[in-house]
């Protein structure tokens, strides 16, 4: 990575008083920079539009009009879904490395121009109109609907990885507050995507037309590109720098795992790299676990050689000096070797910033379990709601409550609870955010397993009814799936503590040169989630064969094991993110305060 530019920056406000100059570097956007906010936000708004208005009836699209079968076209679906989230790591890379922000956006939502245009020809029944030899047959037209699913997927990419960290450039002058309040609103505002693609838009499409409803979405498309395009002139634009630091990064790596390697005939890894930054040490071994060894403040004059038979201390010789550094230096961790006052090629400045770069990658995967709890709201809280009385609400209905909790709560966390602690003297670091929404997410489950024994009580006890959905019979309890709500606001508050954070943290947490990017790989982290979870099903059912689980008929099953299980999983997942974060300092950006702790 560059010795200059990003890192001597970062290391010189460092230096300073980080409380008197944080101070400083809050303040107010203007009215400007609040424009050019919504205009990239509503740009990342219509990304979801048409991520979700593709999404929200795929299954149904490829069962009627494709003719997939309906394990087929949950397959496709998940594909789509995740292949849409692998992709962001290509938005971030094409933006740090070659465009930059404002033309990678703006490249991206063409693109999705072009997908969006092509889905109406696809989904429009030319049969009806111009006869039987007109139009697409089926194998063709699944086979334009798969590319032009592809096309969607590589123009949502740079838009996804680029438009939330462009929103916080336009701000960034203004300090920690207006970055922080920034994502909360561009978050709110893309949360309105869903509740109108799963009431409005889903209603078209299913009671009109497909082809109406892809109308909607390229009209959503066309309309995008022109609010965005309006603060062309005006928008902080940042040239791309990120192409030399990703090789930078790549070289040191692998000086790193050689070095490491030859001196110690063993092999090092990306994991050791890991621990080395978040452990201060190779493998999390501290320095001051060696009894032999006393390091007092990091002075050289300062260390002594332990008599292990009397507990006394002797001045090294020069020799021995050399010999002792050397070792302290090792335990360190193999990234210390790299710098050039241990003997390595790089500049301190250099390596301090990898370690940085490695730091962020560790803590934002803490999302990759998280999000294997937060899937459940669209496919086990689903299953629970089939099985009990709906009062002639629709089963997946309940889900509006996850954004709309997040709706809810940013505003109060944002203009009330932030303020009024930080009135107080205390600080909700970002860590602590994080540690907080898997709280939420914890009660989630924990709730969905207290239902579930209620419902299956119930049934018990001789409280059931058969109700039809799809036309499909289900044998429910009479337990209202009202009472399903408060784990679907758990979740919304969850996402408001974690994902949202998440993305500040990418932002704020990482190299200028490489923002886009690492938040392209968060935006994977959340993907790879979703993979996470199908697995997780699978492996429970396997090893519960004969007595599964999750079986179709979950009320033969014992789906309160499966949510009992997966508050093991988020219990793990906050001690891994306390041990990742336990010697974490903040990187003084921003106003972000390097000196204070998790």
């Amino acid at each position: 990575m560059s010795n200059t530019g990003d890192s001597s920056n970062v290391q010189a406000a460092s230096s300073q008083n980080s409380s008197s100059e944080s101070e400083a570097l809050d303040s107010k956007p203007t009215t400007r920079d609040a424009v050019l906010v919504l205009c990239i936000a509503f740009l990342n708004f219509v990304e979801k539009i048409i991520f979700y208005g593709i999404l929200t009836n795929l299954v149904l699209f490829c069962t009627n009009d494709l003719g997939y079968s309906s394990a087929n076209a949950a397959v496709f679906s998940l594909v789509f879904i995740g292949t849409n989230y692998v992709f962001t790591i290509f938005g971030g890379w094409l933006s740090d490395s070659w465009l930059g922000n404002y033309n990678s956006i703006y490249l991206g939502s063409l693109i999705c121009l072009l997908g969006t245009a092509v889905l109406p020809l696809v989904a429009y029944e030319w049969s009806n109109d111009y006869g039987p030899s007109f139009g697409f047959n089926l194998e063709t037209k699944r086979v334009f609907f798969v590319i032009t699913l592809f096309i969607v997927n590589i123009g949502t990419a740079p838009l996804k990885a680029c438009c939330a960290p462009f929103t916080a450039i336009q701000v960034e002058e203004c300090g920690t507050r207006a970055i922080r309040s920034t994502y909360h609103w561009v978050y709110l505002i893309s949360e309105i995507a869903p509740l109108f693609t799963y009431s409005v838009l889903s209603y078209v499409e299913q009671n009109v037309s497909f082809f109406l409803g892809f109308i909607v979405v390229l009209c959503f498309n066309v309309v995008g590109i022109v609010v965005f395009a309006v603060g062309r002139d005006f928008y902080k634009i940042r040239p791309p720098k990120g192409n030399q630091a990703l090789l930078q990064v790549l070289r040191m790596l692998k000086t790193a795992i050689t070095m490491h390697s030859e001196r110690d005939g063993t092999c090092c890894s990306m994991y050791c790299c890991c621990c080395c930054c978040a452990q201060g040490s190779c493998c999390g071994r501290s320095a001051d676990t060696n009894p032999l060894l006393a390091e007092v403040n990091g002075n050289p004059a300062q260390l002594h050689r332990l008599d292990a038979g009397e507990g006394t201390s002797s001045r090294l010789s020069d020799d021995d000096m050399v010999i002792v550094e050397r070792n302290v230096v090792d335990q360190r961790g193999c990234l210390e070797r790299l710098k050039s006052e241990n003997g390595g090629p790089y500049t301190n400045e250099a390596v301090e910033e990898l370690k940085w770069f490695l730091n962020t990658l560790l803590v934002l995967s803490v999302v990759i379990l998280y999000n294997t709890i937060r899937f459940q709201y669209s496919t086990t809280y689903l299953l629970q709601g089939e099985r009990m009385d709906l009062e002639g609400i629709p089963v997946a209905f309940l889900a509006l409550f996850v954004p709309l909790s997040v709706i809810i709560t940013v505003p109060i966390v944002d203009r009330v609870v932030y303020p009024l602690l930080e009135r107080r003297g205390i600080r909700v670091t970002l860590v602590k955010r994080m540690a907080f929404g898997l709280v939420s997410g914890l009660l989630s489950v924990l709730y969905a397993a207290m239902v579930e024994i209620i419902r299956k009580h119930v049934i018990k006890n001789g409280g059931s009814l058969d109700q039809t959905i799809s036309g499909v019979i289900f044998h429910a309890s009479s337990l209202s799936i009202l009472v399903q709500i408060p784990q679907y606001i758990f979740i919304g508050i969850a996402d408001t503590f974690v994902l949202i954070t998440g993305l500040e943290f990418a932002f704020s947490q990482s190299p200028k040169s490489l923002q886009a990017f690492i938040t392209g790989i968060y935006l994977f982290y959340n993907g790879i989630g979703s993979y996470v979870g199908s697995l997780l099903v699978i492996i429970v059912n396997a090893a519960s064969a004969g007595h599964e689980w999750i079986p179709n008929d979950i009320n033969k099953g014992h789906l309160e094991y499966y949510f009992f299980l997966l508050a093991g999983v988020i219990i793990l997942n906050m001690v891994y993110l306390y041990f990742i974060t336990r010697n974490y300092k903040y990187v003084y950006q921003y106003g972000y305060d390097r000196q204070s702790s998790v």
